[in-house]
């Protein structure tokens, strides 16, 4: 079954053109926001390593669209098509 979902999300990112890290990201958000009731910024490493002197840094982000699309997934008064729009 994971495998299918794991297939099934990886179709979906190539046709909506998301990066899969994007759309884990927007996962965890949900599931952070749905289990504390708030949104967080999220901890994610980022390399730098191609670059002089590359390591790697991390990021911590919660941008106004991330909170958007977490609070539209909840919200029962949005519709299938709204909610494809905060994707």
């Amino acid at each position: 079954m994971t495998h299918i979902c794991s297939v099934k999300a990886q179709y979906y990112c190539v046709k909506a053109k998301l990066s899969p890290d994007a759309y884990l990201q927007q996962a965890l958000q949900l599931a952070w926001y749905r289990d504390q009731g708030y949104a967080t910024a999220t901890y994610e490493t980022a390399s730098t390593r191609m670059m002089l002197h590359g390591r790697t840094d991390v990021i911590r982000t919660l941008s106004s669209e991330s909170r958007d699309f977490v609070k539209g997934m909840l919200d029962t008064n949005v519709d299938v098509s709204q909610a494809v729009l905060l994707v």
